[in-house]
C-alpha cells in the first residue's frame, strides 16, 4: 500500500462533523420547488404577473430539484462510506434507504389518490372547478399502474406519477441501488476510495456521453451526473489533500462546460434546459465545497433558523406542497376572488403548503426517521437526515 493510500485509508477513520447547514439548504430548495408550482399557477390564471419580481425568481424553483440531488449524492455517499466503516453491508444500506424514502411516499402517495377521488366526484356534483387531481381517473387505472407508483419504477415502465413530483425519487431510488451496489464491491477491500472511485468513474463517463450524444443517455442516466457531483463534493470535504478529489472534480467541471456550450437543449424527464440543470448542480456543488469552512458560522446566523427549520421537514414539503396549492386555489375560485389579489393567494398558498407540511411530517415522516433523526428534528437546526458520528445520512 502507498504512502498516499494510507493516509486517506487513517483519515477515514476520523470522525467527520456532520455538514449542519445542509438543513438550510434543504430548505431553500423545498421552498423554491413549492414556489415555483404556485408561481406556475398564477401564471395560468392571471395575466400580468410576469413583473412580478417573487414571481420572476420562483419561476426559476426547478433549479431546487438540482440543489435536491446534489444533496443527496453527498449524503449517500457519506451514509455508504459509514456502513463500510462500521461493517453494515449493502442489505442493511439498502433497507435504511427504503425505510427512509418508502413509507413517507407512500403516506404522499394514498393521499393523493384520497383527494383525487373526492376531488373527482365534487367536480361532478359541480361544487368545484376541474382540476389535475380530479383528472387522474383512478377507478379506470390498471394494476400494473399502481404497482409502478408503488415501486417507483414509473419512468422505467411508461406510467404517469400520482404523486406528479415524486418523478425524482424514481431517480434517487435508483442511485440508492447503485451506490448499494458499489458498497457491496468496496466491502470485499473494505476501502472507502474504491466505493467513491466506482461512482466517480460512472459519473465522468455519464458526462462524457453527454457531450457527445445527451439523447443517448436513458433514464436514470440521464441525471446520474448531478448526484455524482454531490459524492464528488464528499470526495473533496473527506479527502480535502488528496490530489484525486481535485482532479476529478476539475474532470467533472471540464465535462459539464463542454457539454454546456455545445448543447443548448430541453433535457430530462420535465424537459427543462441542459444548461441550467448541470451548470446549476456544479456551481451549486462547489459553493458546497468552499461553504463548508464556513459551515459554524452559517449555522450561527438567526435569520437562517427558519430556513433550517424547513430543511427539517424539507421531504414532506416536497411531496405534498401541491395538496394545499391545489385546494387554496379551489377556493379562490369558488368564491370568484378579485384577480387583483394574485400576489395574497400566492402566499396563502406558500403559508399553507409549509403549514400542512409540518402536519404530515409529524404523523407520516417522522415515526419512521432513526431515533437520533427523531431527537434532532425537535431543534431548530437539528438535521433529522444527518448522523452526528461518522457521516450524514441521507434526507431524500
Amino acid at each position: 500500500m502507498t504512502a498516499n493510500n494510507t493516509n486517506l485509508n487513517t483519515t477515514a477513520t476520523k470522525r467527520l462533523p456532520p455538514y449542519r447547514s445542509l438543513d438550510i439548504w434543504r430548505g431553500i430548495a423545498s421552498l423554491w420547488v413549492m414556489l415555483f408550482h404556485a408561481e406556475a399557477v398564477m401564471k395560468h390564471q392571471y395575466a400580468g404577473t410576469a413583473g412580478n419580481p417573487v414571481y420572476r425568481i420562483s419561476a426559476f424553483g426547478q433549479l431546487g430539484v438540482q440543489m435536491f440531488f446534489v444533496i443527496s449524492g453527498y449524503c449517500i455517499a457519506a451514509a455508504a462510506g459509514s456502513a463500510l466503516q462500521r461493517d453494515h453491508g449493502p442489505v442493511a444500506f439498502a433497507r435504511a434507504r427504503l425505510r427512509r424514502i418508502f413509507p413517507t411516499y407512500w403516506a404522499a402517495m394514498w393521499l393523493t389518490a384520497a383527494l383525487s377521488l373526492a376531488a373527482s366526484f365534487a367536480v361532478s356534483a359541480h361544487f368545484v372547478h376541474s382540476s389535475v387531481l380530479a383528472d387522474l381517473n383512478l377507478t379506470t387505472r390498471s394494476p400494473q399502474y399502481y404497482l409502478a407508483n408503488v415501486t417507483l419504477t414509473a419512468i422505467l415502465f411508461h406510467h404517469s406519477l400520482l404523486v406528479m413530483q415524486a418523478w425524482t425519487l424514481c431517480y434517487e431510488a435508483f442511485f440508492y441501488l447503485a451506490m448499494g451496489l458499489f458498497l457491496g464491491l468496496a466491502a470485499m477491500r473494505k476501502c472507502e476510495q474504491s466505493l467513491l472511485l466506482y461512482a466517480h468513474v460512472l459519473t465522468l463517463t455519464i458526462l462524457a456521453i453527454l457531450i457527445v450524444h445527451p439523447n443517448a443517455l436513458p433514464y436514470p442516466f440521464n441525471l446520474w451526473s448531478e448526484f455524482g457531483f454531490g459524492v464528488m463534493v464528499y470526495q473533496c470535504i473527506r479527502y480535502p489533500k488528496s490530489r484525486l478529489s481535485w482532479l476529478v472534480l476539475s474532470a467533472a467541471g471540464i465535462e459539464t462546460c463542454v457539454a454546456m456550450v455545445r448543447h443548448n437543449i430541453l433535457f430530462g424527464p420535465i424537459q427543462q434546459s441542459l444548461r441550467v440543470q448541470y451548470g446549476g448542480a456544479f456551481l451549486f456543488a462547489c459553493l458546497l465545497i468552499v461553504l463548508h469552512s464556513r459551515d459554524a458560522w452559517l449555522v450561527g446566523h438567526r435569520f437562517v433558523k427558519p430556513l433550517a427549520a424547513v430543511g427539517v421537514y424539507s421531504y414532506s414539503l416536497y411531496l405534498t406542497h401541491t395538496f394545499s396549492i391545489g385546494i387554496i386555489n379551489q377556493v379562490v375560485k369558488v368564491m370568484h376572488l378579485p384577480a387583483s389579489a394574485n400576489f395574497v393567494y400566492f402566499v396563502l398558498m406558500a403559508i399553507g403548503a409549509i403549514m400542512f407540511a409540518k402536519i404530515f411530517f409529524a404523523y407520516c415522516e417522522k415515526p419512521f426517521l432513526s431515533a437520533s433523526g427523531r431527537a434532532r428534528s425537535a431543534s431548530v437546526l437539528g438535521d433529522n437526515t444527518t448522523a452526528t458520528t461518522v457521516v450524514p445520512v441521507s434526507a431524500d
